[in-house]
């Protein structure tokens, strides 16, 4: 029988996992979603800092909006002046 993995090699595992499944998002912005409530890190032990990534990553699984999603929500809201341009009908 294999070893029970650490909870080291699990935040590993579970930062490759996002890597995988949301390409677009850097290491960074996942690091920073699971422990942007942590306000002294280095105090945090493994397990603690694996619960933080396992509750990241549940709710991103739980995200409804895709990273499309998001990224057409941005773009819309670089163009927001356009928004009150009426066009020839008054509209």
């Amino acid at each position: 029988m294999g070893k029970k993995p650490n909870p080291y090699n699990k935040i590993l595992t579970i930062l490759q996992e996002l890597h995988n499944e949301y390409p677009n998002q850097t290491m960074a912005q996942h690091l920073n979603g699971a422990l942007a409530s942590y306000k002294e890190l280095w105090s945090q032990s493994d397990r603690e800092i694996l619960f933080a990534f396992e509750k990241y990553r549940m709710e991103k699984d739980n995200n409804i909006a895709s990273d499309s999603d998001v990224d057409k929500i941005y773009q819309d809201g670089l163009h927001l002046d356009t928004l009150f341009i009426e066009d020839e009908d008054g509209y």
